[in-house]
C-alpha cells in the first residue's frame, strides 16, 4: 500500500463519487496486454479472450490453447455483489468450435456436467484481476494530466464499487474513492 496514504489521518481523506464507463474495446485491449489465461483443468487453458457486452450478458470468445484451431464461446449473466465487492455469474452457456472430436465431446461434457466448476473458475479469475488492479491503484499515487494546466494526483486509501452494470458494449461503474488529492497547476508547453 502507498506509504503516503497510510500516514494520512482518515479525516485528511475525502470521498469522491465517480461514474466510469468502460468500453468493451478497452477491456479487450486490457485482456490482450495481460495475456490472461483461464485454467479449465491442469492441461487446458482458455486464452486470447475477447468480449461482447449486450443485453446484460457477457459473451466471451476464447481459444483453447492446447487444442489448435479450437475455440469456445461463453455466455454468462454477471452481477455485482456490492456488500462483498465480488463479481458473480449466472446462466453459464458454453459452445465449442473445433474439428477435433475429443474437443467437441469435452464441450458437451463441460456444458452438461462442469458448468458450476467452470463458472467458479471464471469468477475467481475476474475477482483476482479486480483485486490486483485495486491494489495497483492503492500503491499509487495516481496522476491525471490536466491539458495545458498541470496535473491532479490522488493517493487512494480505499475504493468501493457501489454499482457495476453491464450495458450494451460497455460496463458502467459507480464507485466511491477515499483518498488525498493534490493539484499541481503549471504551464506546460
Amino acid at each position: 500500500m502507498n506509504e503516503d496514504v497510510q500516514d494520512f489521518d482518515p479525516q485528511d481523506c475525502s470521498a469522491l463519487q465517480v461514474e466510469i464507463l468502460i468500453d468493451e474495446s478497452w477491456i479487450d485491449r486490457f485482456l490482450a496486454e495481460r495475456q490472461i489465461a483461464i485454467p479449465i483443468d491442469e492441461k487446458t487453458h482458455l486464452t486470447n479472450l475477447r468480449i461482447n457486452l449486450a443485453g446484460g450478458l457477457l459473451n466471451v470468445q476464447a481459444d483453447i490453447t492446447e487444442k489448435e484451431g479450437s475455440s469456445v464461446e461463453l455466455s454468462v449473466r454477471p452481477w455485482w455483489d456490492a456488500s462483498n465487492q465480488v463479481l458473480n455469474i449466472e446462466d453459464l452457456n458454453i459452445n465449442t468450435k473445433s474439428k477435433n472430436i475429443l474437443v467437441k465431446s469435452a464441450g458437451w461434457f463441460t456444458q452438461h456436467f462442469l458448468n458450476s466448476r467452470l463458472d467458479k473458475k471464471i469468477e475467481e479469475k475476474a475477482n483476482g484481476l479486480f483485486k490486483t488492479q485495486i491494489e495497483k491503484i492503492k500503491a499509487g499515487p495516481v496522476n491525471f494530466p490536466i491539458p495545458k494546466a498541470g496535473n491532479a494526483q490522488v493517493s487512494v486509501k480505499e475504493i468501493t464499487v457501489n454499482e457495476l452494470i453491464f450495458v450494451d458494449h460497455a460496463i458502467r461503474v459507480k464507485a466511491t474513492i477515499d483518498g488525498y488529492w493534490k493539484l499541481n497547476l503549471m504551464i506546460s508547453e
